[in-house]
């Protein structure tokens, strides 16, 4: 089983949230995090193009442990921070339902792609087959 969406390329996590002044129940302020207008735009088409690889509807969500490959076709030659990506990716394709949690995802791949105008996400999701990796002998107590 593998599932591929070519997901439009994010912002980065560093732009992902921003503080937004909230109340509580109580009508006591405080300082939250809301998305930004940007990461709003990228949730929003991700959902579009999830939907759309699956003929107009949801999908029905994956379940168990899966391994996630991300290939990042940058937009421009500009230095970029490879792992500031991830997370607003998953938690899109949470927001898409093409899983139940992004903690599903327990191997994540980060590639490299070319530069493509305007950039692009491919994301491939496949079911691990495979046990959890155990911790080196040579470094138990």
């Amino acid at each position: 089983m593998t599932r591929t969406y070519l997901l439009p390329f994010p912002p980065s996590v560093n732009h992902y949230w921003k503080a937004a002044r909230r109340y509580s129940g109580r009508g006591r302020a405080y300082t939250g995090k809301v998305l930004t207008d940007n990461a709003q735009s990228f949730r929003a088409a991700a959902i579009e193009a999830v939907i759309k690889a699956h003929g107009g509807r949801y999908p029905q969500p994956l379940v168990g442990r899966l391994d996630v490959t991300l290939t990042l076709f940058w937009p421009d030659l500009k230095a970029y921070d490879v792992d500031n990506y991830s997370k607003g990716i998953l938690d899109a394709l949470t927001h898409a339902r093409v899983w139940n949690d992004d903690v599903q995802a327990r191997n994540a791949h980060l590639l490299d792609g070319e530069v493509l105008k305007g950039g692009a996400v491919l994301v491939e999701i496949r079911e691990c087959l495979h046990d959890p990796v155990p911790f080196p002998k040579e470094f138990a107590a």
